[in-house]
């Protein structure tokens, strides 16, 4: 069952930041991140699921497999024809796993690998909840065609195929084709993410902007604004 009782932040520019403050939640494309070059936003292997290059096979006319002559990739993934215009919006999960113990006290800090990592995205952050944003897209999508799916990203090794027997298990949990966009490789996993992906096709709800889409909800009853640095030097989580 998803807990969509989370604090979430995004981190990022301050003109964007506020703009999803006052409702208009930007939904980037699958394409933009497969793409970016940076180390921390672009994931070329972004919804793809990997493939085991042992055991793949191509048999030619003579029936034997082509990989029994010639060397095999080091990587194959695969991924559905179209998938690059998946619309998604990401955020970062404030929960036990980013935080750490002071100590002998009941205080945890955010951890510093967390820190370290979303600090790249921008020098402010919004803390929101995803209960709010749930909320308010249900309202949205509400008898117009449309809908939206959300949850946590786990993540993995993509090279380990130790569990090869529970492949659909891993990568298809709720037997959905967007499962993949749910799991990333695990040098990600300080991102500590959670995502929502906007099924609109026909353009009910939203309006294009920028590199993808955009959907007014409505202004955010709980939002709000720090510089980046102050919010992760600040913010502390009580136990008890």
């Amino acid at each position: 069952m998803k807990n969509d009782y989370l604090y979430l932040v995004k981190f990022g520019v301050k003109e964007h930041l506020q703009q999803l403050s006052d409702g208009y939640m930007f939904f980037n494309i699958v394409q933009n991140y497969r793409e970016d070059k940076s180390d921390y936003r672009g994931d070329s292997n972004e919804g793809k699921i990997p493939i085991n290059p042992q055991k793949i096979e191509l048999i030619m006319q003579n029936g034997e497999n082509l990989f029994d002559i010639v060397p095999r990739p080091d990587t194959v993934m695969h991924s559905i024809v179209g998938d690059e215009k998946t619309l998604l919006f990401c955020a970062s999960k404030l929960d036990g796993k980013v935080f750490h113990k002071m100590n002998d006290t009941n205080r945890k800090n955010l951890c510093d690998e967390f820190k370290s990592e979303v600090r790249k995205f921008g020098d402010y952050v919004l803390l929101i909840t995803a209960n709010e944003l749930i909320y308010r897209m249900q309202k949205q999508v509400d008898h117009k065609c449309t809908g939206f799916l959300r949850g946590s990203v786990e993540y993995r090794d993509l090279k380990d195929f130790s569990e090869e027997q529970d492949f659909h298990k891993i990568y298809f949990p709720y037997k959905n084709c967007y499962d993949p966009f749910f799991i990333k490789d695990i040098r990600y996993r300080w991102q500590n993410e959670w995502r929502m992906i906007l099924q609109d096709d026909k353009a009910r709800i939203s309006k294009p902007y920028e590199t993808g889409v955009v959907v007014n909800i409505g202004k955010l009853d709980y939002a709000f604004l720090y510089e980046t640095e102050n919010f992760l030097d600040g913010i502390a989580m009580t136990e008890g």
